[in-house]
């Protein structure tokens, strides 16, 4: 089990086990430490709190205002009090609001559920990878899904597959039917109607037959009484004190609290009416709680930080007003914009510069506040709750003079531009609060911070053998060092790009001379547990970073430098001068047939490392991704006309031998690969590279103008619609360790983190084999060409059982745990220490780092970490690409050799997402990739929905850019 001292200082961060199942969220024991206790019912009114109740009234009428501009329903609508109807339901006949006509016409709350999230993309964040294991949805649950604003009550039907996706069939009390997402949802109760019923029911839009539309009555009869009871619990729970008992104690930090938390706050012994009337209380008062996604995992709220609170309500209350501050600030503003739009236009093809003003623009403090608002608004939003900033910033922007018909964040972003607190190349991603420094800065107190520990661990003082070990101490020795296998002179190869700097994987082959066929592939990884021990400070931190987090001219890495590349230490492989490199090395044996046969793990010394580019091990291969048409070029550019010339380092004939040995032993394995499983989805990924720009001018400084022109030169634009040959190889044996090191946990008896993932499910059986001659020779297909055949895409799973992961050839029984960064991903850094523990007893593992229970928190921390950066990263590279667009579409692109835009061009698109309508659009709006761009967009369309894999006409429209860059087009039948 983990250490006592090992537990204090890694459990102080994780939080409290959240209880995925919602059945048991009101039946949680409670804590050893008690939380607040706040009164049930509210003190008597005095005059300050009922001066804060006023200003609270104010403020959500004006966060209700927010609806009415963007024409949404109402936010909380309970299904029997609505506008839909005057009479009293219990007089009513049941049957009769159930809808029979398959014709008819979705309610108004139901077409506001399922329309476009403004100007948002039709790519939700209700497809993406978690991580997290789902909280089962099972049919006759009551349920309660929020989307658009939009509170709807309901029971499950059952699962439904639909625009391949995989969506929950609800009833409504209304009698319709919706198809929300899994994500929708924000509360279960488990068995609200027996099976036997909930069966009866049906999954279809309208009933099929008499018994399925009683069965329907009744379960409408039953939700109707279920929504009073919780609608009576709501109206009388009290939740005034609770910001001030849960926020931070930091003005300007922000903390965060569970709904089963501030429930046993408010009540002793917390039923699911309370679970519920305290959720809600907090999704409706988004000006201090934020719903932290994915919400029905988490079941957890951010609460905002004292200062953005008042600042919300300080802006909030000056546009309530009128406030002459603000028209002081549009009067300043106006021609300083004007002033700033023309110069970035005549400017747009010069070099990136930042300029002494020429006119000294004085920002007074209610100025000040107003920019600091604007620029805390630019953040992304899900709309399953209000957001505090709309209102204040559809009027400001409206103040000045904003021309655009649907005011949002893109329009937000380009003001702030216009007035000189971002520059033109401004990445909002990198200005996330999740991102410590927004570009590289040696002199940041993040990274001060970090250097300064390591040099102290490095230089300070060194712990003898068996003594305990403090936050800023490393191992006094080697763990492993009796332990570890010596490679000898085994060449071995660390393959990366060329830019790469954090080098933690190195792979070798060893053939079996018995005549066999069979050979040992081996994954040799960096081993920084051999000086790290888990409860170090810099180990601690970079369990709650989760990963490295990568941009476009910096990266914001798990260890600080000093560390990464000593060379005494030797983290990254081949930084250790003149010793040999210790490595976590991970070995499976590989028959003829591909298959791993025998596995080893143990802890090595390798002597002869290898670093080479992808790119100089295609040419020794005979790869060209080019000629094969993997890499692509669209727009032209500087390396279309003239390519990159990619050094080849002089390898002895034995070690060019061994690259292409591994490269046919990863084609055999792959081939086993396609035997045993139908496809591998590749999406279209579009990259850009793009030149300098002047440092410091990425970070914003809300209360200083600067003056700003030109803008950076694009390098390359290029399209990856495959896999080449040495990342495939490279990719090969990753998977391969992390089977090995899921294996040898089994034999060790080790709890291990694992990541599971189903196949891929069909909508016909049938399809296989067309599937099958579809793919590609590695077994891959493009996501636009394998759509239409496919009922849903799995989404990955991080788990203690060792289940299948059907992309990495895993079998249900062994697992695939990953292994193979551990100077990049935290999950592998325990990993490495939870099978250290094993290699220091031989027997099975007596004492394990970490414990299951720790291992089952761990993982939820790391899933919700893992998906942040995975949110960033998409931000970060669709602003880029749209940035590339909008820069070329307008005559602005500085770069040599690119094309020039024809706006009259029409390009290929198939429909990947059916859409809806948005608030501010007359026309629908699809979801359609665009292969020979490698870019997902929104394409609007007068004529009727249009089918998943159709093949489509569009014509480029407009790019915006945001925390969320789209790239609009239309449609041209």
């Amino acid at each position: 089990m983990l250490r006592q001292g090992t537990r204090s200082a890694l459990a102080q961060w994780l939080p409290r086990r959240q209880c995925r199942h919602s059945s048991s969220l009101w039946n949680a024991p409670s804590t050893s430490a008690q939380p607040t206790k706040l009164p049930v019912r509210d003190t008597p009114p005095t005059k300050e709190n009922t001066k804060d109740m006023d200003e609270l009234l104010e403020e959500m009428e004006l966060l209700a205002d927010t609806m009415k501009q963007k024409e949404r329903t109402e936010q909380v609508k309970w299904p029997n009090k609505g506008k839909q109807t005057t009479r009293k339901i219990p007089n009513e006949r049941l049957s009769t609001v159930i809808p029979v006509n398959g014709d008819r016409v979705a309610s108004i709350e139901k077409q506001a559920f399922l329309q476009q999230e403004g100007e948002g993309s039709t790519n939700y964040d209700e497809f993406e990878d978690t991580g997290l294991e789902k909280v089962p949805i099972l049919p006759g649950s009551f349920i309660v899904t929020r989307r658009n604003d939009i509170m709807t009550l309901g029971v499950s039907l059952g699962i439904v597959f639909e625009d391949s996706r995989e969506k929950l069939a609800m009833f409504t009390p209304t009698g319709e039917v919706w198809k929300p997402f899994e994500t929708d949802v924000t509360f279960v109760l488990p068995s609200f109607v027996p099976p036997s019923l909930i069966e009866r029911c049906g999954l279809l839009l309208t009933p099929a037959d008499e018994a399925q539309l009683n069965a329907r009555a009744e379960v409408a009869k039953r939700t109707r009484t279920m929504i009073q009871d919780l609608e009576r619990r709501a109206s009388a729970i009290r939740m005034r004190h609770v910001y001030d008992a849960v926020k931070s104690p930091r003005p300007h930090e922000m903390a965060e609290v569970t709904v089963a938390e501030v429930a046993r706050m408010v009540t002793k012994n917390p039923r699911y009416q309370d679970i519920f009337a305290v959720q809600l209380h907090m999704m409706n008062d988004p000006l201090h709680f934020i719903a932290k996604e994915p919400f029905l995992a988490t079941q957890a709220f951010d609460v905002r930080s004292q200062w953005e609170v008042e600042l919300i309500q300080t802006v909030l209350r000056w546009t309530r007003h009128g406030d002459p501050r603000l028209q002081a600030f549009a009067d300043k503003a106006k021609p300083i914009i004007a002033r700033t739009a023309q110069r970035l236009k005549d400017t747009a093809l010069e070099p990136p510069a930042v300029l002494p003003a020429a006119t000294e623009v004085e920002w007074n403090e209610d100025d000040k506040t107003i920019i600091t608002f604007l620029k805390q608004a630019l953040r992304p939003v899900r709309r399953n709750q209000l957001d505090p900033f709309d209102t204040a910033c559809t009027s400001i922007l409206r103040m000045l003079q904003v021309s655009s018909t649907a005011l949002g964040e893109s329009d937000l972003l380009h003001l702030l531009v216009n007035l000189g607190v971002f520059a033109p190349w401004q990445d909002v991603s990198v200005i996330q609060r999740q991102v410590p420094e927004p570009e590289y800065d040696s002199r940041s107190p993040w990274r001060l911070k970090k250097e300064k520990i390591a040099e102290k661990s490095l230089t300070g003082y060194k712990p003898a053998p068996g003594e305990p070990l403090g936050p800023e101490d490393f191992y006094a020795t080697d763990p492993l060092e009796t332990v570890r296998h010596d490679f000898g002179d085994m060449p071995v190869f660390v393959i990366d790009d060329a830019s790469a700097k954090e080098l933690d994987d190195g792979i070798s082959i060893e053939w079996i001379p018995d005549n066999s066929g069979a050979c040992w592939i081996h994954a040799h990884i960096a081993n920084p547990t051999a000086t790290l021990p888990p409860t170090h400070i810099l180990a601690v931190d970079a369990l709650k970073q989760g990963s490295s987090l990568y941009f476009k001219h910096h990266s914001i890495p798990l260890f600080p430098s000093s560390l990464m590349y000593n060379p005494d230490l030797g983290w990254s492989l081949g930084t250790r001068n003149g010793k040999p490199t210790r490595t976590m090395t991970f070995s499976a044996k590989i028959n003829r047939f591909g298959d791993i046969v025998d596995h080893k793990v143990r802890a090595g010394l390798i002597n002869n490392v290898r670093v080479i580019s992808y790119e100089a091990v295609n040419k020794i291969l005979d790869f060209d991704p080019v000629a094969r048409g993997i890499v692509t070029r669209p727009f032209g550019g500087p390396l279309a006309k003239n390519p990159p010339i990619f050094e080849i380092p002089a390898l002895p004939t034995e070690e060019v031998k061994a690259l292409k040995d591994l490269y046919k032993v990863t084609r055999l394995r792959r081939k086993w690969w396609m035997d045993h499983h139908l496809v591998s989805v590749w999406p279209p990924a579009a990259s850009t590279k793009v030149g300098d720009w002047p440092a410091g001018s990425m970070t914003a400084i809300p209360i200083r103008y600067r003056e700003f022109q030109g803008f950076p030169e694009f390098k390359d634009y290029t399209v990856t619609i495959g896999e080449g040959a040495s990342d495939g190889m490279v990719a090969e044996v990753m998977k391969m360790a992390g089977i090995v090191g899921s294996k040898f946990a089994l034999d060790h008896g080790l709890p291990m983190i694992r990541r599971s993932l189903d196949e891929i499910r069909l909508l016909n059986q049938e399809d296989e084999e067309v599937i099958r001659k579809l793919r590609s020779s590695s077994g891959q297909m493009n996501k636009w060409d394998l759509t239409p055949y496919v009922a849903a895409f799995p989404t990955g799973q991080y788990t203690l059982e060792p289940k299948a992961h059907g992309q990495c050839g895993a079998r249900d029984g062994e697992g695939y745990a990953r292994v193979t960064s551990p100077l990049r991903r935290a999950l592998d850094l325990v990993s490495h220490w939870q099978l250290q523990s094993a290699l220091l007893n031989k027997s099975p593992a007596k004492a394990t780092t970490f414990s299951p229970d720790w291992l089952d928190n761990f993982k939820v921390s790391f899933a919700l970490a893992e998906l942040t950066g995975k949110k960033l990263d998409q931000s970060h590279s669709s602003y880029w690409t749209s940035m590339f667009v909008k820069k070329w579409m307008g005559g602005e692109l500085r770069g040599d050799g690119f094309s020039t835009w024809n706006r009259d061009a029409l390009f290929e698109g198939i429909v990947s997402d059916v859409g809806g309508r948005r608030p501010s659009k007359l026309h629908k709006v699809h979801g359609v990739d665009v292969p020979a761009l490698g870019l997902s967009m929104d394409m609007e369309t007068a004529g009727d929905y249009l089918k998943i894999g159709q093949k489509v006409n569009l014509r480029l429209q407009e790019v915006l850019l945001k925390s969320k860059s789209t790239i609009g087009a239309v449609h041209v039948p």
